[in-house]
């Protein structure tokens, strides 16, 4: 939490000073960009205690997996139009039966998205596909960013354990994989994270159809 509050503390002592109009604007922008990643900071540390705290599901419920992707979809929307990429979306018309936890999966798939979106170069796309093959349900999303270093491969899903986004030059939370393994384990599902050949980094997340 530090970070993101000294940046909106520094940008808006900054604003008491006389400067150019257009300088002013590039330290608003900074004081709303902070303000967000503080929300999303605290989001997950939320949404991660929420589901830390389960061994299993309460009240899993059927569900339409199409219908929680596009709610995580349209909360992701403003972030991606911050970072300059766009969005690639493909899943079936008809719905997409699950049980599970509403709740739960909108979070983890919030996360795999941010998590793409800020690893990703500005003008990029981001491709989500959702199908539904042998019995399972198949959330793919996949980035054009830098990729997973070897060193990191092993480490990658551990609480705390983050990567430096080099599209900003600063480290993420470290939240968000850990929380999308407990709520894919929570549903008896698997995430696993692939190096496609022409680069970036694809997450797949496979959870049993209802």
């Amino acid at each position: 939490m530090k970070s993101p509050l000294a940046a909106i503390r520094g940008a808006a002592e900054l604003l008491d000073e006389e400067m150019p109009l257009e300088t002013r604007k590039r330290f608003l922008n900074n004081i709303v960009e902070e303000t967000a990643r503080s929300e999303r900071l605290i989001n997950r540390l939320l949404e991660l205690s929420a589901i830390e705290s389960r061994t299993s599901l309460e009240k899993p419920e059927d569900l339409d997996f199409a219908t929680i992707l596009q709610t995580a979809i349209d909360q992701g929307k403003a972030h991606a139009e911050i970072a300059g990429v766009s969005l690639e979306i493909r899943q079936p018309d008809q719905p997409v039966r699950i049980r599970g936890d509403a709740f739960i999966l909108r979070a983890a798939i919030l996360n795999l998205l941010e998590n793409a979106i800020d690893f990703s170069p500005k003008g990029s796309p981001i491709s989500i596909d959702l199908r539904e093959e042998g019995g399972a349900v198949i959330l793919s999303i996949r980035d054009h960013g830098p990729g997973i270093p070897d060193y990191a491969r092993d480490r990658i899903f551990d609480r705390f354990y983050s990567l430096r986004h080099h599209t900003v030059g600063r480290k993420g939370t470290g939240l968000g994989l850990t929380l999308v393994k407990e709520a894919a384990e929570l549903h008896g599902g698997t995430i696993r994270l692939e190096a496609p050949e022409d680069g970036g980094t694809l997450a797949v997340l496979t959870l049993a159809s209802n």
